[in-house]
């Protein structure tokens, strides 16, 4: 896997799903949650395992997910 790409860089080309790093702007000091976030037609849409309408919560880093271990058998 490759280094996480800040989106302030870089964001993804295709819509689809990226492993995110999220940043809550109330507590800037915690430590980001990493989880799997959306991305379509140039923003982050929807994080999984956090509210929709969060508007506190923002994505700072992202990157691909790794292949499945299924991959390496075809």
């Amino acid at each position: 896997m490759s280094a996480w790409i800040r989106v302030t860089d870089k964001l993804p080309e295709n819509n689809g799903m990226y492993i995110v790093a999220v940043a809550d702007k109330e507590h800037p000091n915690k430590v980001p949650d990493v989880t799997a976030a959306f991305f379509e037609d140039g923003e982050f849409v929807h994080i999984e395992n956090h509210s929709f309408y969060d508007r506190r919560l923002f994505v700072t880093h992202w990157n691909y997910f790794p292949s499945t271990p299924c991959d390496y058998y075809y």
